[in-house]
């Protein structure tokens, strides 16, 4: 599986890549109540990087998050970010977000949505 991050595959010289150190880093999913693709975006994130733990920053009530983390996967954790007081110290431009590897990386480039697959089946007569 390619890392979204694979930024220094061919210049690693067989040490542990940047992208194969993610995998067991933490990702930060900021987003709030009005977020209807929470637990799409959450489980993308899980096929994406499978073994790297999920901490889900939701601007919510604590009830909504304790509801929203029955429904998780395994691996996710959910931190109530009530006056989204940790959402403004990463300073991120958009919510919905990852931050992955200190990098905001949003929901749309996790999924692919902006370049094109070559083993996506659309193109394909």
């Amino acid at each position: 599986m390619q890392s979204l991050l694979h930024r220094d595959a061919a210049t690693s010289g067989g040490r542990l890549s940047k992208s194969d150190e993610l995998l067991q880093r933490p990702i930060l999913y900021f987003t709030r109540l009005s977020d209807s693709e929470l637990l799409v975006n959450v489980n993308k994130a899980v096929e994406r990087f499978p073994a790297a733990p999920i901490i889900v920053i939701y601007e919510a009530p604590e009830w909504r998050a304790n509801a929203i983390m029955k429904q998780l996967p395994e691996q996710a954790r959910v931190w109530v970010d009530k006056d989204s007081h940790l959402t403004g110290r990463f300073g991120l431009k958009e919510v919905p977000s990852f931050l992955i590897d200190g990098e905001e990386v949003t929901v749309k480039l996790l999924a692919g949505d902006n370049d094109s697959n070559p083993n996506d089946e659309k193109g394909s007569a």
